[in-house]
């Protein structure tokens, strides 16, 4: 931790801001209620704030953060808490490495903490940040050493990075066996597609507790996972729930959770790097952030980072800004602006896709050419203005067992 910091805790403030010390405050248990989907479009104005860095020593304006990262008493067991407004949110566990076949960890004593540090810099596309690092260390039976380094990084802006790198890589990282139900087991899709999760992640970090006295507020979160991240039907929309009593999905299909208050305050997590390879896992204890357990090895030199974006303006705006994030970040325009963007991006249009009303429902009556003209009717009379439609899976030819196209061409009976 460095001089001066030891045996406790510490809260890395906003801009303008220092370091000072906070004994961590008493958990206590928080009757936890169903909120309301109406805090979804909660839309009160609000910015971003965060804990960015100042000269140590000097305090700054913290009434005014939405978020900071509270650093944790115990040296030798590295720990911070996600604060929303003065109130913890979340409660980092520990993390933990897939290597030859076994999970090491600290708590097994196979995992060990060897560097721990302050850190400061400039990211070419955040800006400046301040944080803390830790490297981790476990031994092959070759007796090799191979290390894992873990980093929190804090922005000015509502932005916090979790980094994982692994500098020697690691071998036989794999958990076992992949959960698809009846069928196809070894396929990389099967007919419970939406539902289909590798248990388990080769590594983690951050790991957040899901102890119920860690959260100082009644929480709710939202969860995007299964077909088209639109439920296990693709029709049943994201998942609701309250934090931490109920279970987040996570797995192959799983994708950014968001975390809400009843005060429209609401911060997104998801994976920011290596997409491809990173994923979340919900364990009895924690909900994990890291690498897909289908992963066989990690390539020396290998990293994965996950992102978290607060918004005082409810979940919409939370998204909102995570968009805008990624967006600017890999230097992509929006392509929903007018200013270049495509027709289906840019405007309203209509969707016979899975979860639409008439998606395998034809009107009484009616067959689907039938429909779709009665539907364009409609939308003359009430002005909706289309400008363009999407004709989904009912016209050509599938196999029954997985709903895959078997043949592109009209199937007898369709409208042509």
């Amino acid at each position: 931790w460095g001089a001066g910091h030891q045996r406790r805790a510490v809260t890395m403030a906003s801009a303008g801001g220092g370091v000072h010390s906070k004994r961590r405050r008493g958990s206590h248990v928080l009757g936890v209620a169903l909120l309301s989907l109406a805090w979804l479009v909660l839309a009160r104005p609000g910015a971003f704030t965060s804990c960015a860095a100042a000269p140590n020593g000097v305090t700054g304006r913290r009434d005014s953060d939405l978020i900071r990262v509270v650093l944790g008493e115990d040296p030798s067991r590295p720990s911070f808490e996600i604060v929303v407004r003065g109130k913890t949110w979340l409660a980092s566990s520990q993390p933990y490495l897939r290597h030859e076949g076994t999970t090491r960890t600290p708590e097994n004593g196979t995992l060990e903490l060897v560097g721990t540090g302050a850190i400061s810099g400039a990211d070419a596309k955040l800006g400046p940040y301040d944080g803390v690092s830790w490297e981790w260390a476990t031994t092959s039976r070759d007796g090799t050493r191979v290390t894992m380094k873990t980093a929190v990084k804090w922005f000015p802006h509502g932005v916090v990075l979790f980094e994982q790198t692994f500098p020697d890589g690691a071998r036989w990282t794999q958990t076992p066996g992949l959960d698809c139900g009846p069928g196809r087991p070894e396929m990389a899709t099967c007919p419970a597609c939406a539902s289909m999760t590798w248990p388990g992640l080769a590594s983690a970090f951050p790991t957040f507790s899901r102890d119920p006295a860690v959260a100082q507020e009644d929480l709710g979160f939202l969860e995007f996972y299964g077909i088209f991240e639109n439920g296990e039907s693709g029709a049943w929309g994201p998942r609701l729930g309250e934090w931490p009593k109920d279970d987040i999905v996570g797995g192959l299909s799983s994708g950014p959770i968001a975390l809400f208050n009843k005060r429209g305050e609401a911060l997104v997590i998801s994976s920011h790097g290596s997409f491809m390879s990173a994923s979340h896992d919900q364990g009895l204890e924690t909900l994990d952030f890291g690498t897909m357990g289908s992963l066989t090895s990690l390539p020396a030199g290998f990293s994965v980072s996950h992102v978290l974006v607060a918004s005082r303006g409810g979940v919409n705006k939370a998204f909102r800004a995570w968009g805008d994030h990624l967006l600017s970040y890999y230097g992509k325009p929006p392509q929903w602006s007018k200013n270049g963007g495509d027709v289906t991006s840019s405007y309203i249009g209509y969707t016979t896709d899975n979860g639409a009303y008439y998606y395998y429902n034809p009107m009484p009556g009616e067959d689907m050419l039938g429909t779709l003209l009665k539907v364009h009717e409609y939308a003359n009379e009430a002005g909706i203005p289309y400008r363009h439609v999407l004709l989904d899976s009912w016209w050509y030819y599938k196999d029954p067992r997985d709903g895959s196209v078997v043949l592109w061409e009209a199937r007898a009976g369709t409208p042509q």
